[in-house]
């Protein structure tokens, strides 16, 4: 009875190549993906909005429809509202901070947001320009991602999350609004 070690498991001996190989190359790539993540990024998105540019700036700095349109928040607290300053709770432990770094009323809105569980900052700019009874709207965004793997979500996979999360809250907002007047 002179067995080899493995022979009574052949099944296993084939796999286990195999799945430790698939990890190996599983972890290979992960840890690729974060030399070609990058730490800084910007993107623009126009919006052509139907609405006046009256009802455009309420829905960005009115920020108690924040409590009324952002049910994932479990809390909000406004810090100041002349230059407004505030911070969006998720959970205890997940919250964001806004600052507002610059504003012209009724047509330019720049803030900045901090998170800092997620190591990451995104500094947003909003250019208002009216047209009769529509508005169209520049948003730009400027982030930058300490943490590595935020950076290869953020920076490969969607790129684009943290300004079109800007876009729904702020049309969501104005759906708000309009509601309100009907």
């Amino acid at each position: 009875m002179n067995k080899k070690l493995g022979e009574d498991y052949p099944i296993g001996n084939k796999i286990a190549p195999i799945l430790f190989g698939s990890l190996f190359l599983v972890t290979l790539f992960l840890v690729s993906l974060t030399f070609f993540a990058p730490k800084k990024f910007c993107s623009k998105v126009t919006l052509h909005l139907e609405v006046p540019d009256s009802i455009v700036w309420k829905a960005l700095t009115d920020k108690n429809l924040y409590k009324k349109t952002r049910p994932e928040l479990s809390k909000f607290v406004l810090y100041d509202s002349i230059k407004p300053r505030w911070v969006e709770y998720f959970t205890l432990s997940d919250s964001v901070v806004n600052e507002t770094i610059r504003m012209t009323p009724k047509s330019q809105w720049s803030y900045c947001v901090k998170n800092l569980k997620y190591e990451q900052v995104n500094y947003f700019n909003y250019l208002i320009v009216p047209n009769n009874h529509e508005t169209t709207v520049f948003i730009t965004e400027n982030s930058s991602y300490l943490n590595i793997w935020a950076r290869v979500y953020f920076g490969i996979f969607n790129k684009n999350a943290a300004i079109k999360f800007e876009e729904l809250k702020l049309k969501n907002n104005i759906q708000y609004i309009v509601n309100q007047h009907k």
